[in-house]
């Protein structure tokens, strides 16, 4: 009967360090990457619009050479501000879960007058065709534009799909961990309630291990920190993002392992009174 007792105490152990560090998880995932203001503050704190600003001029600068125009068409097109504004639609869009509607006026009137005085300080006749052809070169700087703030519409949407699906479960995960949580406490101390400093102390070691997998599985086999995702620009976020997220689950370890030894040494202190009480 001991035996089955200090086997089924295990296992509630074991179960009670998952829970626990899914629990803690959710917890930093819900302050970290599903929280819209955090996602916003880390853009506006880091090098990001000047990252983004060099891969559109970069991007657009190659597009004007085929063109027959040269670099000056793409003068004050666009601003810092205007990055600001598509960024923030971006977020609302994913965050509230609405459609991204990006305001292409502004580019579009932006290039078209330089592109009118290019055409009048150089007294070029512009035929149909050209008209054409000019026009199609618009669409296509204006593409590569938002290519480079969006990357695409469809990963958007797809993005703005799993953090909706994310924000609708993670709630009522929350509230199963927590009540799982206490009911495994519960039994484990009907089960075996002298020795229940030491299982608990068993579960923060367990779990303080387990929040410290993602970093390690991050480090040897994703690396994602370091490699380009996307593009530079968004890779910035995700370093900070990934590496926030690790700093927190690192902290809570740290928490843990603090609290079981404490509890370990107050284990000790009780079991020594009692031998000297038995002496």
């Amino acid at each position: 009967m001991k035996k089955i007792k200090i086997i089924i105490s295990y296992l509630i152990t074991i179960l009670l360090s998952i829970s626990l560090s899914t629990l803690i998880l959710i917890i930093v995932l819900n302050s970290n990457i599903l929280n819209k203001t955090y996602i916003t503050n880390t853009i506006n704190d880091s090098n990001y619009y000047e990252t983004l600003k060099k891969s559109i001029d970069d991007s657009l600068s190659e597009l004007t050479p085929q063109s027959g125009f040269n670099d000056e068409i793409l003068d004050n097109i666009y601003t810092i501000n205007d990055l600001k504004k598509e960024t923030k639609l971006i977020i609302n869009s994913i965050y509230n879960n609405k459609k991204y509607n990006p305001n292409k006026e502004y580019i579009k009137r932006g290039l078209e007058d330089n592109i009118n005085k290019f055409i009048e300080n150089n007294n070029i006749d512009i035929t149909n065709k050209a008209k054409k052809q000019i026009e199609k070169f618009e669409n296509t700087i204006i593409e590569a534009y938002y290519n480079q703030i969006s990357y695409s519409n469809s990963i958007i949407n797809n993005i703005r799909t799993k953090v909706n699906k994310l924000n609708n479960i993670i709630q009522p995960v929350t509230y199963v961990l927590i009540s799982l949580i206490i009911v495994l406490l519960i039994i484990l101390f009907i089960i075996n309630h002298i020795e229940i400093i030491e299982y608990i102390y068993m579960t923060l070691i367990i779990s303080s291990t387990l929040l410290l997998i993602p970093k390690v599985f991050e480090y040897n086999e994703l690396n994602l920190s370091k490699k380009t995702v996307l593009n530079n620009h968004i890779n910035i976020i995700v370093r900070e993002v990934l590496n926030n997220i690790y700093d927190k689950l690192q902290i809570y370890s740290i928490i843990f392992i603090i609290i079981g030894i404490l509890l370990l040494i107050t284990n000790i202190i009780i079991l020594s009174k009692k031998q000297k009480k038995i002496k």
